[in-house]
C-alpha cells in the first residue's frame, strides 16, 4: 500500500516536472540529456552544500555570539 502511493507521488511529480519544463515535446535522447544534466547540477549544488555549508554555519554561530558578547573570545584575532 506504501509503495503504491509513493510510486504515484512520483509518477504525480515527474508529470509536472515533464510538463512545466516542457520536456515532453523533446526527443527521448533529448530528455535523457537534460536530464542528466539536471541530476549533475543537483547533484554538485548538495556536495558542496555538504562540503561548505558547515563550516559556515560554526562561523557564523561562533559571530553572533561574539555580537550578543555571550563569548569575550570570537576564536578569530581583531585586526585594528
Amino acid at each position: 500500500m506504501g509503495l503504491k502511493k509513493f510510486i504515484d507521488l512520483f509518477n504525480y511529480w515527474y508529470l509536472q516536472y515533464t510538463l512545466n519544463t516542457a520536456v515532453y515535446m523533446l526527443e527521448p535522447t533529448e530528455v535523457k540529456i537534460v536530464n542528466s544534466i539536471l541530476v549533475a547540477i543537483i547533484a554538485l549544488a548538495m556536495y558542496s552544500a555538504y562540503v561548505f555549508l558547515p563550516g559556515h554555519a560554526v562561523m557564523m554561530v561562533h559571530f553572533v555570539e561574539y555580537l550578543l558578547n555571550i563569548v569575550s573570545d570570537p576564536h578569530v584575532e581583531k585586526v585594528s
